[in-house]
């Protein structure tokens, strides 16, 4: 299953300290008054880099 992490992104681009962490093998992305983790480091990492 294949997640769409472009509005999750752009939460945390435009909340201030928002921010993306990518660890061994799993990432955490921290926005607004929650968060959103898990395993699929490259996918979130390439949406990250392409950006909303």
């Amino acid at each position: 299953m294949n997640y769409d992490y472009s509005d999750a992104i752009a939460n945390a681009l435009a909340t201030q300290g928002g921010h993306l962490f990518i660890g061994r093998g799993s990432f955490s992305l921290h926005y607004e008054n929650g968060w959103l983790s898990g395993y699929g480091c490259e996918m979130v990492k390439a949406a990250a880099i392409v950006g909303p």
